[in-house]
């Protein structure tokens, strides 16, 4: 793993999407087979599902956003259709992916946030035309959201220590 540097504001943020991501992927790698179709704790949604809309990363908005404010020429995020239709066409996509393919992409993004970020300074704080809110903001959405699915994914499952 590549050692990096953040700005202050970044660092706790790197941190935690880094360890979140980590621990979705322990946990993806320690489940049985045979579990992933099973119902998760997200009404509708399969362990599978939760993992591949994690590695689908809402159609990589995540990492347009974070290219976009380091180069003034990326294409800057845009949510065209819901946030639902969003997500239902990640799981859809990646339906018959295995999960070894969902872990590695899910692996390279966390990657490619790291080395993203590592680029930002103390006044990067972007703002996008249609994008309702700015890149601090939205890097802050990200902390919770990769736990909160690991939670989902792992209710009912017991984890031997």
């Amino acid at each position: 793993m590549t050692t990096r540097t953040f700005a202050t504001w970044v660092e706790p943020i790197a941190r935690v999407l880094s360890e979140s991501r980590a621990e979705v992927v322990a946990f993806a790698r320690s489940l049985p087979p045979e579990r992933w179709d099973e119902p998760s704790a997200l009404q509708g949604w399969t362990r599978k599902d939760l993992l591949a809309h994690l590695a689908g990363d809402t159609n990589k908005v995540s990492t347009a956003a974070m290219r976009s404010a380091i180069d003034p020429d990326a294409p800057h995020p845009t949510y065209g259709a819901s946030e639902h239709e969003l997500n239902a066409r990640d799981v859809e996509a990646r339906r018959e992916t295995p999960v070894e393919e969902l872990i590695a992409e899910i692996e390279s993004d966390g990657e490619r946030w790291l080395e993203l970020m590592s680029r930002f300074d103390e006044d990067t704080a972007c703002r996008w035309p249609g994008f309702p809110i700015s890149l601090r903001e939205y890097l802050n959405l990200l902390v919770p959201h990769d736990r909160d699915h690991l939670v989902e994914m792992s209710t009912g499952i017991e984890v031997s220590a």
